[in-house]
């Protein structure tokens, strides 16, 4: 329409300048700002009509919610209070059927049609770096490699010590996810520190991109590489597996490309660092770390193997058959697998 625009030759009517007074917008701007710009991300055509009605259900409030379609793929939510709209910011990132929703807060002097769409907020798990570099101030040196710095998953006393180092960042969805960083702790050897995102949706392990897979992949059509399977550089291992539960499920929760994701908010996502779940048989708490080497607690029995499963504060173990803890140990984060002496072995 703008190339269009260029060759039009106007009439004097068409020239002359109509403006528009402040009190005439007035209603506009109360409005826009509890406002949020979004859309689906996907080159793939999609129920829209599902798409609004869903995002209404789960966004309303006492104070109510209205979407709007203002574009191709493109949508207008619009709050009844800076709490709620507050609420939405802070809960995302959001999915719908497995496809990220980015946002934008709406500022009302824009053209839907200048609104672009590059980043979004997502919780990252860093795990494989020394306890002493879990911190805030690690956290969010680490965070500004990524992108922009939201928070650090931290208390008070910027000690964040535990099996990951959890951070919120706004990432560049546009660039390949990072896997990873080379991260040296003071005069300690530089060591590859593992990066997992909460809630990861569609994205392809060829190239990296969120969004899309193998068919709609834009290196694919450009002839950057063939696509065949082997030697992909990514993979579900960037995805942080959150616990199961028995919570309701919906065909609009936060989606892992490694599992479903139940969550009691459906869209949402929980803003608490998920614990590592206990597996198997009741579990007996152990002291602090300087404790497991206590064999009295628990007692295993010739044959059986211990499980010691990393906790923020505390070690919990419990006995389980070899077979039973191989298949089950898949679920946690941090493991230590023990013979009934204690000997590590993995």
């Amino acid at each position: 329409m703008e190339e269009l625009w260029k060759h039009f030759k106007l009439s004097d009517k068409e020239k002359g300048i109509m403006a528009v007074e402040s009190h005439e917008v007035a209603i506009s701007k109360q409005q826009d700002q509890f406002s949020i710009l979004f859309t689906l991300q996907t080159t793939k055509d999609f129920n829209k009509e599902a798409f609004k009605s869903t995002c209404t259900s789960l966004w309303r409030s006492s104070r109510g919610v209205t979407i709007k379609e203002v574009g191709q793929n493109l949508f207008l939510a619009i709050f009844g209070s800076e709490e709620q709209f507050q609420e939405i910011i802070d809960k995302s990132q959001w999915s719908f059927d497995k496809r990220l929703i980015l946002m934008k807060r709406f500022y009302g002097d824009i053209s839907p049609a200048k609104v672009t769409f590059t980043h979004s907020l997502f919780w990252i798990r860093i795990f494989n770096i020394p306890i002493i570099s879990m911190n805030k101030d690690v956290g969010a040196h680490i965070a500004n490699e990524m992108g922009k710095l939201i928070t650090v998953d931290a208390p008070k006393s910027g000690l964040a010590w535990g099996p990951f180092l959890r951070i919120r960042v706004r990432i560049d969805i546009t660039k390949p996810l990072m896997r990873g960083k080379m991260i040296q702790i003071e005069n300690l050897d530089a060591n590859w520190a593992v990066f997992k995102y909460e809630r990861l949706p569609i994205f392809y392990y060829r190239c990296g991109l969120l969004g899309h897979q193998d068919c709609e992949c834009p290196q694919l059509k450009t002839g950057c590489f063939a696509a065949k399977e082997d030697d992909f550089q990514y993979g579900s291992w960037l995805c942080s597996i959150a616990p199961r539960g028995g919570r309701k499920k919906d065909a609009c929760i936060p989606h892992s490309v490694a599992q479903d994701v139940d969550d009691e908010n459906d869209l949402s996502v929980s803003e608490e660092p998920e614990e590592s779940q206990h597996i198997g048989r009741p579990v007996k708490e152990l002291p602090m770390v300087a404790g497991i080497g206590n064999p009295a607690h628990p007692v295993a029995t010739p044959g059986s193997i211990i499980v010691v499963v990393a906790r923020e504060n505390f070690l919990s173990a419990v006995t389980q058959e070899d077979s039973n803890v191989r298949k089950d140990t898949a679920v946690l984060d941090s493991v230590l697998v023990f013979y009934s002496n204690l000997k590590l072995i993995i």
